[in-house]
């Protein structure tokens, strides 16, 4: 069948089909996603932006906003001005869905706490706070600001702030009336950022920049540029995955940085706190090892997406291709934790 393709990203390929057929090739996860749009047959014009997917037939003109994946304490997904996050109940999950529209701002950013109280979210120019007891909105004067990432650190927000030509890492006070307690310059701009209760990781092309206690601690050189981290300052380390798709381990507990190799060829990767587990997607395949112990494991195979972990029912939640319907099949214990400790 016949197709017209652009690029989402430098990562992410669309190819549409004259059958109403969309396929999604991401050069990293490199598992390909259909889906099928019988309103889209025989397209002729396709442009992608950040947000949105602009398509046309002899019909007329779509638009299909985009959402992606945010990493945080329980799955999210952001897209143009709303938000969606999932919530176990007794027979899986549903979807939660908050939209933003009114705020005329598209979303840049969203994070979770681990107390599962709140949802942040970084609009252009300010940082609201989701109530998720009762999705009420609060809206501080101080977060007034231009953000490109915010996570939750502790009773904390890490934020990444773009201020007169300059990116400044800025750690607030959430119980102390948004007060900030510590600045830091960044050298240039970031490419993501990792947060957990004591530690803070800051990525940029080659490079990982770790804070702890509001204070810069040290650099870490990469052999390629990392496309998502987890910090488990605890035990401090940092897990970390690499354009060229090798997962690592990065410890910095000692004076000299150990880097380990966990697996190569991987799509992605999700970390639960709860049990210190790293589950390693490569393809459809899903394998896992705990922090102390690097041997992979095979879970389980899925075609479906994995957009995190629910750790309140240690499972993995998984979207199932062709529709947006959250499954959560694939369980983990505490048995399979003990067999890894040993």
């Amino acid at each position: 069948s016949r197709g017209i393709v652009s690029f989402a990203d430098d990562l992410t390929l669309f190819v549409v089909y004259n059958n109403g057929f969309i396929t999604l090739w991401n050069f990293v996860i490199r598992v390909q996603h259909t889906f099928k749009f019988p309103d889209l047959q025989n397209s002729n014009c396709i442009a992608i932006s950040n947000s949105y997917a602009y398509l046309s037939n002899e019909t007329g003109i779509f638009v299909i906003p985009l959402f992606s994946l945010c990493y945080s304490e329980f799955p999210l997904l952001k897209g143009p001005n709303s938000v969606i996050e999932f919530r176990p109940i007794k027979n899986g999950t549903i979807p939660v869905k908050y939209d933003l529209s009114a705020f005329n701002e598209s979303v840049v950013s969203v994070t979770a706490d681990d107390s599962e109280m709140y949802v942040a979210v970084a609009l252009e120019t300010k940082i609201i706070l989701i109530t998720r007891s009762n999705s009420s909105l609060i809206q501080e004067e101080k977060l007034h600001l231009i953000p490109k990432f915010v996570q939750f650190h502790g009773k904390f927000l890490s934020i990444v702030e773009f201020d007169s030509f300059h990116y400044f890492l800025k750690f607030v006070s959430i119980n102390n009336n948004y007060e900030i307690v510590s600045t830091y310059e960044l050298p240039t701009s970031p490419s993501g950022m990792s947060a957990d209760n004591n530690g803070c990781v800051v990525y940029f092309s080659r490079r990982l920049s770790i804070f702890e206690n509001f204070k810069f601690l040290q650099n870490v050189e990469l052999e390629s540029s990392p496309i998502h981290c987890c910090i488990c300052s605890n035990a401090k380390k940092i897990i970390v995955l690499l354009q060229s798709r090798v997962l690592q381990l990065v410890d910095y507990n000692d004076e000299v940085i150990r880097i380990s190799t966990i697996s190569e060829e991987v799509s992605d990767f999700f970390y639960d706190n709860n049990f210190s587990m790293i589950f390693v997607m490569k393809g459809i395949r899903v394998k896992f090892c705990s922090l102390a112990n690097l041997k992979l494991v095979p879970f389980c195979e899925c075609a479906d997406t994995a957009i995190g972990i629910i750790s309140s029912c240690s499972a993995i939640l998984f979207l199932t291709t062709n529709k947006f319907n959250p499954t959560i099949n694939y369980f983990f214990d505490y048995s399979i934790v003990s067999e890894m400790q040993n």
